[in-house]
């Protein structure tokens, strides 16, 4: 069936009876077919930063508007400290 076929090439780590639960249109299984799981994760990162950006906090280097290395860092990966 074709979503084995989907679980296996997408890298999707869920059982094919919850995808079948979202009944997903034709359009939407191809797209998810030919993700890789890097473009499927930074796809769903996108997703959720776009519907919470609200609610989520990210710690940023003042310098060069970076991600710090932790939450709670004073370092950007650049190496900027504050």
């Amino acid at each position: 069936m074709q979503w084995d076929f989907l679980v296996k090439k997408a890298g999707i780590e869920v059982m094919k009876d919850k995808l079948e639960d979202y009944e997903l249109t034709a359009d939407e299984l191809d797209f998810l077919a030919n993700l890789d799981r890097l473009k499927l994760n930074q796809e769903i990162a996108i997703r959720i930063w776009n519907t919470h950006k609200d609610e989520l906090y990210i710690n940023k280097c003042p310098t060069c508007g970076g991600i710090a290395r932790t939450k709670e860092g004073r370092q950007c990966r650049k190496g900027h400290r504050w």
